[in-house]
């Protein structure tokens, strides 16, 4: 079956932004295996009616995080799971996946001509880490332990020197 790439773009951040899907979808760090399919996810979001082309993982996941605070409920541990893939399908199938986005709402009218919301997303998301990258490239080295002692011992010198000056 040949999915859209908009829903497994989507399906890939959601198992990002979800660790109890990292559980059951992806590759095992202690033995290299592979565990489950991201068509499983993929699956998912087609039953819940979810349009990925205007619905981000990252919008999905902060959805399902605000729901679950608004009524009181926490995801269960990794080791609480039985079936993590259901238990995200119960969750998905409690929202309203029609209106807006909340990449819409953050992104109304910063659209190019003929681009799509998630594609607005994708190069807003690019061009913030990019800056991001160029921002940490240009900073200085952290303080080595020698210079933050030295400043330290000055501090306290230039706060000692003030307590003596108010007095």
């Amino acid at each position: 079956m040949i999915r859209p790439l908009a829903l497994q773009r989507t399906a890939a951040e959601l198992v990002d932004r979800i660790p109890v899907l990292c559980t059951v979808i992806g590759i095992d760090d202690a033995t290299g295996q592979r565990r489950g399919h991201i068509g499983s996810v993929c699956d998912l979001l087609l039953e819940a009616g979810i349009d990925t082309e205007r619905w981000t993982g990252s919008d999905i996941a902060q959805s399902l995080n605000r729901d679950g605070a608004a009524r009181g409920w926490t995801w269960p541990t990794t080791e609480a799971m039985t079936a993590p893939l259901r238990l995200v399908a119960y969750r998905l199938s409690q929202l309203d996946w029609t209106g807006p986005s909340l990449t819409e709402r953050k992104l109304h009218g910063r659209e190019l001509a003929d681009e799509t919301t998630a594609d607005a997303a994708h190069r807003l998301l690019q061009a913030h880490r990019r800056a991001l990258a160029a921002t940490s490239a240009t900073q200085a080295p952290l303080a080595s332990v020698e210079h933050r002692r030295a400043v330290r011992a000055q501090l306290t010198a230039d706060l000692a020197a003030k307590k003596g000056c108010a007095r």
